[in-house]
């Protein structure tokens, strides 16, 4: 679905530069509100609250916000992306009244994986006590539910409400965390404060959903059992996405248990000069993503929906074969377009760490990981719009075997890696990103290449029962 990247390609289009910009920023919310809204909420919180007696206070918090932030993305993935399909399968059926129950069942299926989990993680191998456990749970789910919240809110095509709801979200966490850690420097304050922000987004977020699907739910077990088979049915889906989660955070992790992670307050791992640098090195790359929905998927979809129109249609075999050859190139060319540019700025960017390093107060010792790791996310974004892309075709097997892949080349070349020394810290995710995103794109080349055998004989359901009755005759 390209959902809200039309309404922000129109504003684009403007000939204001203010608009364009606003499109970007809009754009950047809608790509990676919840990572924004978690990254800018920490750094300003550390800002404000400069307090030596609380810096054992406040790192904690910030290790559980990323826990949070780390579990709530891995239990969600699965279920958002098999909503996703699910979501545009009713689209394309014109079943538009369905998706509120979806939308319900998704939720409360999150809802009880993200507490049940984040029950297990807070509660069993940390130290937290019950009250800053509870906190925690709620922070865990509540970052979890505005993840697949963001799916809904990308249909709404309303850019400018997201946005102001994030924004509003924000201020309130910090202001929050801010005042409350006055009132009494303790954990559960602080996440609670956080809360209060991520709730106000939450809440901003269902608002409008609901507005734009003013559909009434008679009950929730029948979308719940359409989730359910959706999952059955596109399990190559949603075991990509748990994987494609885990991937994306296993380096943080081999990291966090290696000599370079340590352990603080509450029995809370977490690597400070890796994490921060490689944080750093995703909002780098927010910019490449917020292309990618204003221009990339919607020039892509509008192609993809002429070439299957013209199938549809009955159009000649050159019709149909000139259709795919304008999204083949297209979509080619609008990757280079965005891709080779993110990649000159990361290049840049890791020219002048050292210069970062002053300005955002961090240690000259995370240049080396700055630099490998603005690169290897340019990479990363590549790998995840081509294996991304490859669903449009319903290459599921394809897409759950790249995701794999680059889980274990993220997670073993970044522990085989850390023999080198801190100076190469983030040198495993750059070579897996790279590996990975080459793989991806030869994969979706091949997949553009062969637009018609894919489309009438291997993704064929005719063919494919043809294929069972002569196999089992």
């Amino acid at each position: 679905m390209a959902g809200i990247g039309f309404a922000l390609e129109r504003l684009y289009r403007s000939t204001s530069l203010a608009d364009r910009v606003a499109s970007f920023a809009h754009a950047s919310i809608v790509a990676a509100g919840p990572c924004l809204l978690s990254v800018l909420c920490i750094w300003l919180i550390s800002a404000t609250i400069s307090e030596l007696e609380g810096k054992t206070t406040i790192a904690a918090f910030r290790a559980l916000i990323i826990y949070s932030f780390a579990l709530s993305f891995v239990v969600t993935a699965p279920i958002a992306l098999v909503s996703a399909r699910l979501i545009s399968d009713k689209l394309h059926d014109l079943r538009v009244a369905d998706i509120p129950g979806i939308m319900l069942a998704a939720f409360a299926s999150s809802a009880v994986l993200l507490v049940a989990s984040a029950t297990v993680l807070f509660g069993l191998p940390l130290d937290l006590e019950e009250a800053a456990v509870i906190a925690a749970v709620a922070n865990c789910a509540l970052i979890g539910l505005i993840w697949v919240a963001c799916l809904f809110a990308s249909v709404t095509r309303d850019y400018t409400s997201v946005t102001a709801f994030f924004a509003v979200g924000m201020a309130l966490a910090v202001l929050g965390v801010t005042v409350g850690y006055n009132q009494r420097p303790s954990l559960e304050i602080m996440l609670w404060g956080f809360n209060v922000g991520l709730a106000a987004t939450l809440f901003g977020l269902l608002a409008r959903i609901i507005a734009t699907f003013p559909f009434a739910v008679s009950g929730i077990a029948a979308p719940a059992r359409a989730l359910a088979r959706a999952v059955v049915v596109y399990w190559p889906i949603a075991l990509g996405g748990l994987f494609g989660a885990i991937g994306a955070w296993v380096d943080k992790w081999v990291v966090w248990f290696s000599p370079y992670g340590t352990q603080i307050q509450y029995g809370l791992l977490h690597a400070p000069l890796y994490d921060s640098a490689m944080f750093l090195s995703y909002l780098v790359v927010v910019p490449a993503y917020a292309a990618f929905i204003i221009h990339l998927e919607v020039k892509f979809f509008r192609n993809y929906r002429l070439f299957y129109s013209s199938i549809l249609e009955h159009a000649t075999l050159a019709q149909i074969r000139a259709h795919g050859r304008r999204l083949r190139d297209e979509t080619i060319a609008s990757l280079s377009s965005i891709t080779v540019p993110q990649l000159v700025v990361c290049a840049l960017v890791a020219l002048s760490a050292p210069v970062l390093i002053d300005v955002l107060d961090m240690q000259f010792r995370q240049v080396g990981t700055i630099r490998l790791g603005v690169i290897g996310a340019a990479f990363q974004f590549l790998f995840i719009t081509c294996s991304s892309l490859t669903l449009y075709f319903d290459r599921r097997a394809v897409f759950f075997m790249l995701q794999l892949v680059f889980l274990v080349l993220n997670g073993g070349l970044t522990f085989v890696l850390l023999a080198l020394g801190p100076n190469y810290l983030g040198l495993g995710f750059l070579a897996a990103s790279a590996i990975s995103a080459l793989i991806a794109y030869l994969a979706l080349a091949r997949t553009l290449y062969r637009l018609e055998y894919l489309t009438f004989i291997a993704n064929n359901p005719a063919v494919r029962i043809r294929r069972r009755a002569a196999r089992a005759f």
